[in-house]
């Protein structure tokens, strides 16, 4: 059996080889015991000596701002919020009054008024006088002699617009102030999506939706779990948002390999400074073609943030998938 030379391996731990190199590789060290092993002392020899490097290199320091600053982010956020919702229902108050003023002018002439027929069988309407002429002073004078009833537009305008108030009041006491929870803190220049379409799901059905076997970080509280479908015989891709001691958000992504490395490369992209730590097969998927065999279909998990690679390596060594 041909080994693996150990150049290779070094390309490899580096990601510089091709899509089927890599395959071909662990396919050949999942089957060879010998270049599973020289894979181990390579991996422990570069982690070593990215160890040393750091010590040596100046310590970083990690910028968290104050929480007073958090404080007051989430109070003026919560303050906007409010002002918009208090436009967009004094925006509603005003137009049910316009219409209210508007259907009220229009019908004002046919209440009250007379009907009259004719000699050849038609329908007259004759406009109420005490509707059709408001803009007399005192109104019309009744016949009569009795005191003529005040109508609506015999009042001041100051109290039809009381009356209008009175009619739209909205009891705001019923109305509670919008609560909002803040699950996770994280840096300003750091997103938190990925391109395409997730489902937001929690930690019972993401178990569910992938056997048991949830990619996740042991000891760090998760914030938020998004899968993404794929075929019918395939489990979805799966990341999983944790939050890091030090207050960076860590994504833990399983899914197939190609899928995986496409996500990694567009999000380090976009993210000055993300790194990704070394990726660890997982159980494959097994898809059928309509035929007798199925297709094998490679799957990996790796963790990403805004940690230097040895973090993320030492992460990655804590999630406990079964085979």
């Amino acid at each position: 059996m041909r080994h693996i030379p150990e150049e290779e391996l070094h390309a490899y731990l580096d990601q510089a080889l091709s899509r089927s190199q890599c395959v071909e590789i662990e396919c050949h060290i999942a089957e060879c015991r010998t270049c599973e092993q020289v894979r181990s002392r390579v991996a422990a020899v570069r982690d070593r000596t990215t160890a040393l490097l750091a010590d040596a290199a100046p310590p970083r320091t990690i910028q968290i701002p104050p929480f007073e600053r958090l404080v007051a982010r989430h109070e003026a956020r919560r303050t906007a919020g409010a002002w918009v919702g208090r436009a967009r229902r004094g925006a509603l108050l005003a137009a049910g009054l316009a219409v209210a003023v508007g259907v009220g002018w229009l019908s004002r002439g046919w209440i009250g008024a007379e009907r009259t027929v004719g000699a050849d069988g038609s329908v007259a309407f004759r406009p109420s006088l005490a509707l059709a002429e408001p803009e007399l002073a005192g109104g019309p004078t009744p016949t009569d002699g009795s005191a003529a009833r005040p109508t609506e537009l015999d009042r001041s305008p100051v109290e039809q617009r009381a009356m209008g108030r009175s009619l739209f009041r909205v009891d705001r006491s019923s109305i509670p102030d919008g609560i909002v929870q803040v699950n996770a803190v994280a840096a300003d220049d750091e997103s938190l999506s990925f391109d395409g379409l997730w489902q937001t799901v929690d930690a019972q059905r993401a178990a569910a939706e992938t056997g048991g076997n949830l990619p996740r970080i042991e000891g760090l509280p998760i914030l938020e779990i998004q899968l993404q479908r794929g075929s019918r015989d395939e489990r979805p891709t799966v990341v999983v948002y944790q939050q890091h001691p030090s207050g960076r958000v860590v994504r833990t992504i399983e899914g197939p390999m190609d899928r995986v490395e496409e996500l990694v490369a567009r999000h380090s992209a976009q993210n000055v400074g993300l790194h990704a730590s070394q990726p660890d097969l997982t159980p494959p998927d097994y898809l059928g073609d309509g035929g007798a065999a199925a297709r094998r279909v490679l799957r990996i998990v790796t963790v990403t943030g805004l940690l230097p690679a040895d973090s993320l390596n030492a992460l990655a060594k804590t999630i406990a998938l079964k085979e």
